[in-house]
C-alpha cells in the first residue's frame, strides 16, 4: 500500500511566511505544538524542526516532544536542528549530559 505524501511548511513569522508566499512557496502561519494537536496519532512520517528547540523553554520543549511522539507513525523520524551546528545551547546542556 502506497502512502500519501506530502509536506507542510509552517512558521509563526509573518514576514517570513510573506515571503515564503510571494515566491509560490506554500506556507501554513500557525504555532508548532497548536498545529501538531490538530494532527490525527500516528499519522506522520517525519517531523522536523529548524532553529526551534533553541528558542523556547524546557516545559514548552517537552510539550512539542510529546506531540512529536503521539502524532509520529512506528518507526517514524524526528529531526531537530539548532542554530549553532556543534555548539550546545544553554537549554541543551541542561537536558543533555
Amino acid at each position: 500500500m502506497k502512502r500519501e505524501s506530502r509536506r507542510e511548511e509552517l512558521n509563526t513569522n509573518l514576514v517570513l511566511v510573506e515571503q515564503c508566499r510571494e515566491r509560490g512557496l506554500e506556507v501554513i502561519e500557525d504555532d508548532i505544538i497548536a498545529h501538531l494537536r490538530g494532527v490525527p496519532d500516528e499519522s506522520l512520517g517525519a517531523v522536523t524542526g529548524f532553529h526551534i528547540i533553541e528558542h523556547i523553554s524546557i516545559d514548552t520543549l517537552v510539550s512539542l516532544l510529546d506531540e512529536v511522539v503521539r502524532v509520529l507513525r512506528p518507526g517514524g523520524a524526528a529531526i531537530f536542528r539548532n542554530t549553532k551546528p556543534g555548539q550546545r545551547s544553554r537549554r541543551q546542556q541542561l537536558l543533555l549530559p
